[in-house]
C-alpha cells in the first residue's frame, strides 16, 4: 500500500514514497505532460518487482501507479534507461526469473499507466534486457547474454517487434572485443543523429587480482558503436585502472560522447583497507579519443554516477558516494558546461542522519531538475524509500540551500584535521570553511554506531579550532565526522587511546 508524501512546496519539493514492509528505490525518471513517470525497484519479502509511478509535477503526489510482476516472479534491476517515454507511450524492458525459468519482457503503457501490450521472450538461461531506444518505429534493446560454450557474459543487442518478437540478435564478447578473461555487460543504449547505436557498459575480470584493495578485480568501461544491422563500427576500451563503473553509461553530444561513472583517485588516501574513488565524467570526441576528464565530489570508498542529462550548453550529472565511515551514502549532483568546467557541485544527505543517493535525473524546460533515487531510514536501518525531488536550476531545494550563489561548489574546499592522532583524553581539531554554518561533530565506530555527538556549534568562515572532550570510556579507532546544517559532511579517521 502506497503512503502519500508528507511535504510539498510550490516551486520545489522533496518527497519520499514507501511500500509497507518493502525496501524500494527510484531507478529512472521522465517527464510526460504535467507529470513525472518514475520507475522503481521493489524488494518485498521474497518478491522483486518493478513499479511505475505517475507523480503530479506541481505537488509531488502520486496519482497513478502500476505494479509489474506476478507472485513468485523475481524482476532484476535494469540499466540506466530501461524505461523510454515516447509521445504518450511508456516502454519498459525487464528481466524476469519465474518458477519455470527465465524470460524477458517489453511492456507498453499509456499515460494513465494502463498496460497496452506485452512482448514476452522465454530464455534457457539468464539473459539481461537492461536498456532500450528507438530509431523511428524500430526498437533496439541491449544488456547481456551468457555464451554457452565459455559461460562468460557478453554484450547483447536485439531488435524486437511487439508483434513478431525478435527481429535480429547479436552478441559481442572475447572474439569481437578482445580482453581474455573478461565478461561484459551493457547498461545503456542511445541512437545518435546518424542513427548509429551507442551501447555503453562495463568489462570485468573477476579472476584477475590487481592493486585494487577494495575491488580485488579488474574493471573498466566499454563503449560499442553499431549500425542498425548490428555491425560493429568502433569500440572504446577503458583503461584497467580499477574503475568501478557499475551501471555507468554514455550519452551522445554533437561533438562526441560523454561517459559517466567512477574512477580510482590515485592522489587521495582512504586508509590501508580501501581505495579512494571519485565520481567522474569523461568526454570522448567523434573518434572516441578522450578530450577531458573531471573528477567530482569527495574521495570515497565507493562513488558512482548513473544519471546524466545534456542540454545545448550544460551537463547535469547525479549519483552518490559512500562516505569514509563506510555506512552512509550521500547524494552527488553537479552541473558543468560542455568544456568540462564545473558551475556547481553539491554533496549532501537528505537529512544529516538519512543517507541518500541519485539514480537518475531529468531537466525540465524551465531549468528545474527532477531527480529520483533512494533515502535510507538511517545508517543502522538501511531499508530504502523512493526519493523524488524537484530542485531549482542550481540543484537546491529551497532558498537556504546556499548563502551566496557565487560560492556554489565551494563547500568541498573545507579541510578537517585532527591533532594529535592518536589522541588521549581530548581531541583537538581544525576545520576550514568557505561560509558560516552550524552543525555537529560525531564519533562513529568501525561498526557504524554513533558513540558520541556534540551539541550544535556555529562555525565561521575561515579556520575554526575546536576541542572535543569525549567520555573516558571511548577508546579505539573511530571516524570523526562533521555534518553541517545542509547534510554536507567531512570525515577523518582518529585513534583514541
Amino acid at each position: 500500500m502506497w503512503l502519500l508524501p508528507l511535504l510539498s512546496q510550490a516551486q520545489t519539493w522533496s518527497e519520499t514514497y514507501l511500500i509497507e514492509g518493502a525496501s524500494v528505490s527510484g531507478q529512472s525518471i521522465h517527464v510526460l505532460d504535467e507529470s513525472l513517470i518514475v520507475e522503481s525497484y521493489v524488494w518485498l519479502n521474497d518478491r522483486q518487482q518493478l513499479h511505475l509511478l505517475a507523480i503530479d509535477l506541481a505537488s509531488g503526489e502520486i496519482f497513478e501507479s502500476s505494479e509489474i510482476g506476478d507472485a513468485g516472479d523475481i524482476y532484476y534491476p535494469g540499466g540506466t534507461q530501461n524505461v523510454l517515454v515516447d509521445n504518450d507511450s511508456i516502454f519498459v524492458v525487464a528481466t524476469v526469473q519465474s518458477e519455470t525459468g527465465y524470460r524477458n519482457e517489453l511492456k507498453v503503457f499509456n499515460d494513465n499507466l494502463d498496460e497496452l501490450s506485452t512482448l514476452s521472450i522465454e530464455r534457457d538461461t539468464l539473459t539481461g534486457w537492461n536498456s532500450l531506444t528507438r530509431i523511428e518505429s524500430r526498437i533496439f534493446i541491449t544488456g547481456f547474454a551468457t555464451n554457452q560454450e565459455t559461460q562468460v557474459d557478453e554484450i547483447l543487442l536485439e531488435e524486437v517487434d511487439l508483434t513478431l518478437g525478435i527481429e535480429q540478435s547479436h552478441t559481442f564478447g572475447l572474439e569481437e572485443l578482445g580482453n581474455p578473461g573478461f565478461e561484459f555487460s551493457a547498461y545503456r543504449i542511445e541512437a545518435n543523429t546518424s542513427n548509429e547505436l551507442i551501447v555503453s557498459g562495463q568489462k570485468r575480470n573477476p579472476s584477475a587480482f590487481d592493486d585494487c584493495t577494495y575491488l580485488s578485480f579488474d574493471t573498466g568501461r566499454m563503449i560499442l558503436i553499431l549500425d542498425e544491422d548490428g555491425s560493429l563500427l568502433d569500440t572504446y576500451d577503458g583503461d584497467d585502472n580499477c574503475e568501478f563503473d557499475f551501471k555507468a553509461s554514455a550519452s551522445t553530444i554533437q561533438t562526441g560522447l560523454l561517459y559517466v561513472g567512477s574512477t580510482l583517485d590515485f592522489e587521495s588516501d582512504c586508509g590501508d583497507t580501501y581505495d579512494c574513488y571519485r565520481a567522474s565524467i569523461t568526454q570522448l570526441d567523434l573518434d572516441l579519443i578522450e578530450e577531458w576528464n573531471v573528477l567530482l565530489g569527495t574521495p570515497s570508498i565507493d562513488a558512482n554516477q548513473t544519471g546524466i542529462t545534456v542540454g545545448s550548453d550544460y551537463i547535469i550529472v547525479g549519483g552518490y558516494e559512500l562516505a569514509f565511515d563506510g555506512v552512509r551514502y550521500q547524494t552527488l549532483l553537479s552541473k558543468l558546461d560542455l568544456n568540462g568546467e564545473v558551475a556547481w557541485s553539491h554533496s549532501f544527505r537528505h537529512t544529516p542522519n538519512q543517507p541518500s543517493g541519485i539514480n537518475n535525473l531529468v531537466v525540465l524546460q524551465d531549468g528545474r531538475i527532477a531527480v529520483t533515487g533512494f533515502i535510507e531510514e538511517s545508517p543502522i536501518n538501511p531499508s530504502k524509500q523512493i526519493w523524488v525531488a524537484l530542485l531549482d536550476e542550481f540543484g537546491c531545494l529551497d532558498a537556504d540551500c546556499w548563502t551566496d550563489i557565487s560560492e556554489l561548489g565551494q563547500h568541498q574546499n573545507k579541510r578537517l584535521q585532527v591533532y594529535p592522532n592518536p589522541s588521549t583524553s581530548e581531541v583537538n581539531l581544525s576545520i576550514e570553511l568557505a561560509q558560516q554554518t552550524s552543525g555537529q561533530f560525531r564519533l562513529i565506530s568501525t561498526l557504524g554506531e554513533e558513540v558520541w555527538t556534540s551539541d550544535q556549534v556555529l562555525l565561521q568562515p575561515g579556520m575554526n579550532k575546536q576541542t572535543i572532550n569525549h567520555p573516558p570510556s571511548i577508546k579505539g579507532m573511530f571516524i570523526l565526522s562533521w555534518m553541517d546544517e545542509h547534510g554536507r559532511s567531512e570525515s577523518i579517521p582518529v585513534i583514541i587511546q
